[in-house]
């Protein structure tokens, strides 16, 4: 079932994207589609057993930058993103509050270095191999792979959702919030200095 829903969502993005984008330019009501969009996406994808976040990340095949007019396309993004940024972000990083447990930060300090050595390591190697395919340089690569750790709302989110669904206990979902913001960090630190010498 959730195999055929990615399938169905997919075909469909990529067939109605160019017919909603024109829509979405000469009637003028691009945020109001993509709005409309993303929450349908949400209770289907909630309706079928996935967490509604997944029906809204995908409701991006819908909307696509290459295949409709730039000025709309800033348009729709500085709204959502005034949106996101402005009131729901700031809501759902204080909501994560409520439920971290700032001792399980003592109790398994050795776990806590590994999971966020790893997530860093992974994105750096992971982003490097694909690069390297790209012929890019090696500072390049790496500048990518770091530029990956800055990704630390997607990991809250998917921890959040596991912390509800009692995948995961307290502990575990304070130390994979402490990896998102710690990552985060890191990234915007390293990416500064490696960035001058790349355009040095």
């Amino acid at each position: 079932m959730l195999s055929i829903f990615f399938v169905v969502v997919i075909f469909l993005g990529l067939k109605t994207s160019k017919f909603l984008n024109r829509i979405i330019y000469f009637g003028n009501k691009g945020f109001t589609v993509t709005l409309i969009i993303a929450l349908l996406m949400g209770l289907i994808a909630e309706a079928i057993g996935l967490h509604m976040i997944i029906g809204a990340f995908m409701a991006g095949l819908f909307i696509q930058e290459e295949v409709i007019d730039k000025k709309v396309f800033n348009k729709i993004e500085d709204r959502v993103y005034g949106l996101s940024y402005g009131f729901f972000g700031p809501v759902f990083f204080a909501s994560l509050a409520f439920y971290l447990d700032l001792t399980a930060f003592t109790k398994a300090p050795l776990f806590l270095i590994a999971i966020i050595a790893v997530a860093i390591l992974c994105k750096i190697i992971g982003s490097g191999i694909a690069t390297k395919i790209l012929k890019l340089k090696d500072i390049e690569s790496l500048i990518i792979g770091l530029a990956m750790n800055n990704r630390g709302a997607t990991e809250l989110i998917i921890a959040t959702i596991g912390f509800q669904m009692g995948i995961i206990d307290k502990n575990i979902f304070s130390i994979l919030v402490l990896m998102a913001f710690a990552t985060t960090v890191f990234s915007i630190l390293t990416i500064s200095s490696l960035a001058k010498k790349l355009n040095n």
